[in-house]
């Protein structure tokens, strides 16, 4: 919990930090943030809520005809578990993707169980066609953290994860256990419908 809080502190100190130049610059005074506390000012802060929001949305649109074509133009420098070999991933079908999508970080471990119920559970859920998609449109994001989509096949948990190791793009598909934890590093893909 004191990670979390020194963590939101420092995000909160370094918008404060640039807020107060961005606001000397455009030649006002740091006394000028007293304004925010005026409901005159609301406005403005909910144009900016909405343009953070907006740099958090990712569009996917686009099609392959298999998962095998869509890892391809994926353009990964290494492949692991089944992504070697699209045609033994099984429950998941190729679909056309047009949606817009979010990275759900619960900002705390937890298994592979309760990973699929609060972001894959149900019918609108992102799958791997999103996530391939992701990867081919958004390729510099898996640089910065680990991105996942989680499905069942039955009983059986399968995962497709998209990672950057150094420079390098990589790309898992594999099978899981209900029990497998999940690290603070990973984000989830969501449709945003669903975050």
């Amino acid at each position: 919990m004191a990670s979390m809080f020194m963590s939101a502190w420092s995000v909160f100190r370094t918008f404060w930090q640039t807020l107060e130049e961005e606001i000397v610059a455009a030649g006002g005074s740091v006394e000028m943030l007293d304004n925010l506390a005026k409901k005159h000012v609301r406005p403005a802060i909910k144009q900016f809520a909405i343009a953070i929001v907006k740099l958090s949305v990712f569009r996917l649109s686009g099609s392959f005809s298999s998962h095998a074509e869509a890892i391809k133009a994926g353009g990964y420098d290494y492949l692991y578990g089944v992504a070697n070999n699209p045609s033994e991933i099984k429950g998941v079908a190729i679909h056309p993707v047009d949606c817009d999508t979010v990275l759900g970080h619960p900002n705390e471990e937890l298994t592979t169980q309760q990973i699929y119920d609060r972001y894959f559970a149900g019918d609108n859920a992102a799958d791997l066609s999103d996530l391939e998609m992701f990867g081919i449109k958004h390729p510099d994001v898996q640089r910065q953290f680990p991105v996942v989509v989680i499905w069942k096949v039955g009983d059986e948990f399968w995962y497709a994860v998209l990672h950057g190791g150094g420079s390098g793009r990589n790309f898992y598909v594999d099978r899981d256990d209900a029990d497998v934890r999940w690290s603070r590093s990973f984000r989830f893909l969501a449709r945003k419908s669903r975050a």
